[in-house]
């Protein structure tokens, strides 16, 4: 809970957050077959106590702890790659 404390490392994650833009992932998901029927997927960030992310229906959450500032405003860390990439990852798993 530092990180609460640290108003700039804080900052640092919530300004890429806020402008993440998701659009270009609907083309990269064009060949993945969508076997559940969701049409729309919400991506949310939370607090979380435990889990890097959860997938309820047609709904992502996201633990906001777990994203760490990347190199550059625009490109935030999520565990060993970028956030864009695990979110990729984790529509693919839910649309499998």
């Amino acid at each position: 809970m530092w990180m609460m404390e640290d108003f700039d490392y804080t900052d640092s994650i919530i300004r890429p957050v806020k402008k993440l833009n998701l659009d270009d992932l609907v083309s990269k998901m064009d060949g993945v077959q969508n076997t559940q029927g969701i049409e729309d997927i919400e991506v949310i960030f939370s607090p979380m106590p435990l889990e890097e992310a959860l997938i309820k229906g047609n709904k992502l959450l996201i633990n906001f702890f777990w994203v760490k500032p990347g190199a550059t405003d625009d490109e935030p860390l999520f565990g060993e790659g970028t956030l864009k990439d695990f979110i990729q990852d984790q529509i693919k798993k839910m649309l499998v």
